[in-house]
């Protein structure tokens, strides 16, 4: 007999024994939780109509106008955003969501609205006007494709119509 053989009879029988059946479920749980976690933020990608353009300047939202969420505060913030891409709030919701660094220049109004990053701590977030809707775009810098949900707080002089969030992925 071959060592390749001996070697494929060992790891059948290892796989098989009570130890065995538990590495094969918890690579089963950990590949389900992989999918479900990867999953959870392509719920939240929409694309928005007509052509993409996220580096025409005259439509994007400047960078001092937008916050992201604090991380314990996700969980609401998924709940404010159950069925709708974003929603007005108050000042001081925006505040607790974002942190004592918020800032709302007199005339316009926070929402809270969606988005989805690829890769954490790297790439950024762009925030663009769309047709009298919002887009929101994360460029990450990854090799491995993820999508999470986040939220923003956004300073808007308009009511916007629509929500949409995207992930571009730069190698």
């Amino acid at each position: 007999m071959n060592d390749k053989y001996l070697q494929s009879v060992s790891m059948y029988r290892r796989l098989s024994s009570p130890l065995g059946c538990l590495v094969r479920t918890g690579i089963l749980l950990a590949t389900m939780s992989t999918a479900l976690l990867a999953e959870g933020g392509a719920v939240w990608i929409t694309r928005p109509p007509g052509p993409l353009r996220p580096q025409d300047k005259r439509l994007a939202i400047p960078e001092t106008e937008f916050f992201e969420i604090v991380a314990s505060r996700l969980v609401n913030a998924e709940s404010d955003l159950q069925k709708v891409g974003a929603v007005p709030i108050s000042e001081a919701k925006a505040r607790s969501y974002t942190g004592e660094y918020y800032r709302c220049a007199n005339g316009k109004r926070p929402y809270l609205v969606r988005a989805v990053y690829g890769s954490a701590g790297t790439g950024s977030f762009m925030v663009v006007k769309n047709d009298g809707g919002l887009w929101v775009v994360h460029g990450s810098v990854s090799a491995v494709v993820t999508y999470s949900k986040t939220a923003l707080v956004v300073n808007l002089d308009f009511e916007p119509t629509a929500a949409f969030a995207t992930v571009f992925f730069y190698q």
